[in-house]
């Protein structure tokens, strides 16, 4: 699965800043801004989280995708209420994906 979300350093007038982009538009989601300044952290710092957003966002994506695909293999499977863990499991899992589905917002 191709990554989803990136981040590239830019500048923001005389402010620089990490953008968090969607590869496919180059849609700016979000932005970290930060002062370069060679005896702070700032920019190590600003990239890092830049880094664990993105991160995040590309994981839960996966994670989406691998659930969906999951719930479609198990639907080909006769689960009845007698088998109540399993049940109980796919439902839930159900109505997880269809509450990620329906509040994402930024398809």
């Amino acid at each position: 699965m191709t990554p989803r979300y990136a981040y590239c350093r830019d500048r923001n007038g005389c402010n620089d800043k990490f953008s968090i982009r969607r590869v496919d538009t180059d849609e700016e989601l979000a932005a970290i801004a930060f002062w370069d300044e060679p005896d702070t952290t700032e920019a190590a710092e600003a990239e890092a989280k830049a880094e664990l957003i993105v991160n995040a966002l590309n994981r839960h994506e996966q994670a989406t995708h691998a659930l969906q695909r999951l719930l479609d293999a198990f639907s080909r499977i006769p689960i009845t209420y007698l088998d109540r863990p399993m049940y109980d499991a796919l439902h839930e899992a159900g109505k997880a994906l269809s509450t990620i589905s329906t509040t994402k917002g930024i398809e």
